[in-house]
């Protein structure tokens, strides 16, 4: 999950166990980056997951998320994009990889709810 997440040019650090606020801290120096690590065995979860650390008041800037093998991309794309309207999504990125760590959506910006007419 690491290497699908961590912007160039910067050093890590982790969040300790048990303990509230990101989970891996990004480091330039002058920048911090921080990603909130999940994992989810269902898509239930996966929409429970991401809606609990949307409400966060100290959110992380990357939300990485661990689904299942042989989770299908197009159903967790149409979730990203209905499930979540109402929540603070700007300036905040989606990442999914599977158990062994192969990026199932890479990271990118978190789709904009569709508003329905």
């Amino acid at each position: 999950m690491i290497e699908h997440s961590q912007p160039p040019g910067t050093s890590i650090a982790f969040g300790g166990d048990n303990t509230k606020g990101p989970d891996i801290y990004y480091s330039t120096g002058e920048t911090e980056t921080h990603v909130q690590v999940k994992a989810v065995t269902n898509a239930s979860q996966f929409d429970r997951q991401v809606r609990k650390e949307l409400r966060n008041r100290n959110p992380s800037q990357v939300i990485a998320v661990q689904v299942p093998a042989e989770t299908p991309t197009d159903q967790l794309m149409g979730k990203l994009r209905n499930n979540f309207p109402g929540h603070n999504v700007y300036g905040r990125s989606i990442l999914v990889v599977d158990p062994g760590g192969k990026g199932v959506i890479p990271k990118q910006p978190f789709p904009q709810p569709v508003k329905k007419p």
